[in-house]
């Protein structure tokens, strides 16, 4: 009898994580664990099987995975970590327990019910964002006391009640967070078993707005990374006293910062997961494929960090704060386009964001030699989006 790896995640991600299992170990048998099953239901059906490894590829199945992997004892992040980085209340507390608190914004922890009383006495901007949830659903940044209204409250409610990473839905817990002028930085990095953080590239987050079509919203990830290395030694200070401190270990982390321009880095979220943006970054960028070391960590193994080649890499998303029917989406054709995927079809309904979640289109561009932000640029400038209201 073949001995099991079970899969957690999207469709489209386990699929390639399965290829890897097949080609490298075919000794194994992989299991997918679809969508709508149950803790309770999975440890009684195999409890018996002794699974070796459990790869999850999926954001709203982190907490699902933890609880599996304390239960069966296999390597990946425990439980109690995972919940630490989930709610970003008990992530700041524990920065400001440990000493850490000089790299997070300042931050004011309320219930969803006092937030009208609390705006009135606030400094601005600021930032309102839930304890929990993923893709930056429910997060509000306000300029002035005047951008804030009742239907901030009434979309929070709305979070709470449909955001499919909380398992609590009476928990309303707000965070209040001083908004911080700066550029996100972020990096592709992974813990392997023995507690120690390994980070294969950084990476910038940039937002823009097209200038000749204010319809669309932009957000470009690209690497390497402009900071300098003093920069980047110092984010990976605090991430590995971070992992020590919530004993993290054999499991990708996701982590956001903030950095000012007189150089201070301010830590804004941490995630325990891979990001499929990351996944397809990294490959363009240096060749190393994370879905293998996804499965290496599962299985107790310390990946080989062998960087193939350097060159330079850029992810987008591309939205539209304009709710309404998509006509069309086209991208152009470009020879340093190495990956693209259009979201919606012609006729198809769009919902902007707070309330919506999919982004209209995403590509990835790869050049050796010249700057891929500037060939992004060009390829946004020549994509053709037309969305009619509805």
């Amino acid at each position: 009898m073949k001995k099991i790896i079970l899969l957690l995640g999207l469709p489209g991600y386990v699929e390639q994580t399965q290829k890897y299992i097949n080609l490298l170990y075919p000794q194994y048998q992989c299991i997918y664990l679809k969508n709508k099953v149950t803790f309770k239901q999975i440890t009684k059906k195999y409890q018996n099987n002794n699974p070796i490894a459990i790869i999850n590829r999926g954001e709203e199945f982190i907490e699902l995975h933890s609880q599996l992997i304390d239960y069966f004892q296999l390597p990946g992040p425990s439980f109690s970590a995972v919940r630490y980085c989930r709610d970003k209340a008990t992530l700041h507390q524990l920065m400001i327990d440990s000493g850490l608190e000089k790299y997070r914004p300042k931050t004011k922890v309320i219930n969803l019910e006092k937030l009208t009383e609390e705006i009135k006495i606030a400094q601005f901007p600021l930032v309102i964002k839930p304890y929990q949830g993923g893709k930056g659903r429910g997060v509000y940044i306000l300029k002035f006391n005047a951008d804030f209204g009742s239907h901030i409250i009434e979309e929070l409610g709305a979070h709470f009640a449909n955001e499919p990473s909380l398992k609590n839905k009476t928990e309303q817990k707000i965070l209040l967070e001083e908004f911080i002028e700066g550029q996100q930085l972020t990096c592709t990095s992974y813990i392997d078993h023995k507690g120690k953080l390994h980070v294969l590239g950084f990476v910038d987050v940039l937002d823009g707005y097209d200038v000749d079509q204010n319809h669309r919203q932009l957000v470009y990830r690209t690497t390497p990374s402009k900071y300098p290395d003093q920069i980047k030694n110092q984010v990976t200070n605090i991430l590995q006293q971070l992992i020590d401190i919530l004993q993290l270990k054999s499991t990708f982390i996701h982590p956001d910062f903030i950095i000012t321009p007189d150089s201070q880095v301010k830590l804004i979220e941490l995630n325990v997961r891979m990001g499929g943006l990351r996944y397809e970054m990294v490959k363009h960028a240096s060749g190393i494929y994370l879905n293998l070391y996804a499965l290496q960590l599962a299985l107790g193994k310390i990946p080989n960090d062998q960087i193939i080649k350097n060159d330079s890499c850029t992810g987008v998303d591309i939205w539209s704060p304009k709710t309404g029917i998509v006509k069309k989406i086209v991208l152009p054709h470009n020879p340093h386009l190495v990956n693209s995927e259009i979201y919606f079809n012609p006729g198809d309904k769009y919902i902007a964001p707070p309330q919506g979640n999919k982004h209209l289109a995403r590509f990835f561009v790869s050049s050796k030699n010249i700057d891929s932000l500037k060939i992004a640029q060009k390829i946004l400038q020549e994509t053709e989006i037309d969305i009619i209201s509805s």
